[in-house]
C-alpha cells in the first residue's frame, strides 16, 4: 500500500469511524456516529447559545433556583426555626422535598432538553416547549433516579466506578427525550454509545465544571450563560454520538489539514 493510499484510508476511517457503537434511530435503521472534538463542540455550543441567549438565561436561572429551593426546603425551615432538625417532621419534609425536586426536575428537564436539541440543530425554539414534558416525565424520572443511584453506589466504591457510570449513563435522558425510549432501553443505548469515549466525555465534564466555576466568579450571574453552554455542548455531543440529526458546523465537515496530500 502506498503512502497516499494509506493516508486516504486513515482519512476515511476518521470521517466514518464510530466513536461508539452505531445507534439505531427511531426513524431509520442504523446511522453512523459523527466524530467530535471538544474545542469545536464548545465553540459551536457558544454560537448556538448566542442565537437564543435571552431564552436560555430566562429559563435556566429560575429553573435551577426552583430546583435548589425544593431540595433545600427542610434546611430552610430549620434555619427559620419553623421545625427542629432532629424531629420527625423535618425527616418527612426532607423526603417530600426530595420527591418534589425530582418530579419538578424530571418534568422541566424534558422541555429544556427539547429546547437544547432544537437549538443545537439550528431549529426554532419556543418558550412553550419548556412545559411540554408531561409525555416523557415518568420515563425521565425513573431514568434520572437510576442514574443517580448507580452513580452514588459507584462513588461509594472508591469513586472511580461512580465516575465511569455517570459518564456512561449520562446520555440516557437524551435518548428518553429524543428517541422516545423507556428507562432501560435509554440506559443501554447510552452505555453502548459512550463505549470508548469516556475519557473525552470526562474532559468535556471538566470543561463544564470550569465554565460553571467562572460563572460563579461573576457574582453568580455568569451561571446563566455557563450552564446553558455546557448543556448545549453535551447536547451536540449526543447528536454526534447517536448520529440522530447530528448538529454540525461548516468547520466540522472540512477534511483534516493537509488533505489531500500532494506528492
Amino acid at each position: 500500500m502506498t503512502l497516499l493510499e494509506l493516508a486516504g484510508s486513515r482519512y476515511e476511517k476518521r470521517s466514518l469511524r464510530t466513536r461508539g457503537n452505531p445507534i439505531e434511530s427511531a426513524s431509520s435503521n442504523e446511522v453512523e456516529p459523527v466524530p467530535w472534538e471538544i474545542g469545536e463542540v464548545v465553540s459551536l455550543a457558544w454560537e448556538r447559545f448566542q442565537a437564543n441567549w435571552a431564552l436560555f438565561v430566562f429559563i435556566y436561572l429560575p429553573m435551577t433556583a426552583c430546583s435548589l429551593a425544593l431540595e433545600q426546603a427542610s434546611e430552610l425551615l430549620v434555619w427559620l426555626h419553623v421545625i427542629r432538625a432532629d424531629s420527625r417532621v423535618a425527616l418527612a419534609v426532607r423526603v417530600a422535598s426530595v420527591v418534589a425536586a425530582l418530579a419538578f426536575t424530571s418534568f422541566f428537564q424534558v422541555g429544556f432538553l427539547r429546547i437544547a436539541l432544537n437549538a443545537a440543530r439550528s431549529r426554532p425554539v419556543r418558550l412553550r416547549m419548556l412545559v411540554s414534558g408531561g409525555d416523557r416525565m415518568l420515563p425521565m424520572l425513573w431514568t434520572t433516579l437510576f442514574v443517580q443511584v448507580a452513580t452514588l453506589v459507584g462513588l461509594l466504591l472508591f469513586i472511580v466506578p461512580g465516575l465511569v457510570l455517570n459518564l456512561g449513563l449520562g446520555l440516557a435522558p437524551y435518548y428518553v427525550v429524543d428517541a422516545g425510549l423507556g428507562p432501560v432501553a435509554a440506559i443501554k443505548k447510552s452505555w453502548a454509545a459512550t463505549h470508548g469515549q469516556k475519557l473525552d466525555l470526562l474532559v468535556l465534564l471538566l470543561t463544564g465544571v470550569a465554565l460553571l466555576f467562572f460563572g460563579l466568579l461573576m457574582f453568580g450571574i455568569g451561571i446563566g450563560a455557563a450552564g446553558p453552554v455546557f448543556v448545549l455542548a453535551q447536547t451536540i455531543v449526543f447528536t454526534r454520538i447517536s448520529g440522530r440529526n447530528a448538529a454540525l458546523s461548516k468547520e466540522s465537515l472540512a477534511p483534516p489539514p493537509g488533505w489531500p496530500l500532494v506528492f
